[in-house]
């Protein structure tokens, strides 16, 4: 029996060892969703061990997501048909326990959400999206009520990422949110929720008008425009974090603004010029 790489370091027990076989099958196409794996005594034969190494063993196994166990007559273990939503949750939880930087979080939302607004362009459903502009609309109705505004946008940017058909991007998204988006930002005020949602307005015209646009001023376009969403969110959190007022905070995104403006000065950039009386 190999130990998979998991277990490297630690003692290498008979238990963990069968874990670590049935994850290697796993990965290897041998066992597939659905796939009865065998009872606790079926288990403890094969491998040739006691029925409490095996039953430890299919603990584990549960405890990873990997097997779903029935018990009674008939019972046993049968390989899971897969819970992505399972892994997001559990990568966030990982990411909060490893004390991951914030910023560092934020940087990577932001590649995710980038690689999936520009693939969103090319597959997203006109289903999809009419149902991101109703997201939008919905935050215009919710600028009264910031709680509601966050909450909403959230659903935006997983509207996108749902719109780039790729699970694995949507996913990846969902855990770091997890993190990353507060369920109540005390420094989000009227005029940066209306450059967010402007921001989010013009992402969904360009995503619709992906056939007949200029796809490489497109794809610059897009990922600058998800990028000042999670610039915006970023300065938002330095500024609590540093216990700075709003009037600094709005002070800092306008000078992360100006930066990107002066990156791709050819764009329009009209949405980065609001007005902050608010």
């Amino acid at each position: 029996m190999s130990v998979h790489p998991l277990f490297a370091g630690k003692s290498a027990t008979l238990a963990s060892r069968i874990v670590a076989d049935v994850r290697e099958a796993l990965f290897e196409r041998r066992f597939r969703p659905g796939e009865f794996l065998g009872t606790e005594k079926d288990l403890a034969a094969r491998h040739g061990v006691s029925r409490i190494v095996a039953r430890d063993a299919l603990r584990t196994l549960e405890a990873l997501g990997i097997v779903a166990i029935s018990r009674g007559a008939g019972g046993g273990a049968r390989i899971t048909r897969g819970n992505p939503q399972l892994f997001a949750e559990a990568l966030a939880v990982q990411l909060e326990l490893a004390d991951i930087d914030r910023e560092e979080i934020m940087t990577a939302q932001g590649a995710v959400e980038g690689l999936a607004a520009e693939l969103a362009a090319r597959r997203a459903t006109p289903v999809q999206i009419l149902s991101l502009k109703k997201l939008v609309n919905e935050a215009e109705a919710l600028l009264g009520e910031l709680d509601a505004f966050t909450r909403s946008s959230l659903q935006f940017h997983l509207g996108i990422a749902e719109a780039s058909h790729n699970r694995v991007l949507h996913y990846q998204l969902i855990s770091l949110q997890h993190v990353s988006w507060p369920s109540r930002n005390r420094t989000l005020n009227r005029a940066v929720a209306r450059r967010v949602l402007e921001a989010h307005r013009k992402l969904v015209a360009l995503i619709e008008a992906e056939i007949s646009a200029d796809p490489a001023v497109l794809r610059l376009y897009r990922v600058i425009t998800i990028q000042i969403g999670s610039e915006i969110m970023l300065a938002a959190k330095i500024q609590m974090r540093e216990g700075l007022s709003i009037d600094a905070a709005c002070l800092e995104i306008n000078r992360l603004e100006r930066r990107l403006k002066q990156r791709v000065p050819e764009l329009r950039w009209s949405f980065i010029e609001p007005d902050l009386e608010d």
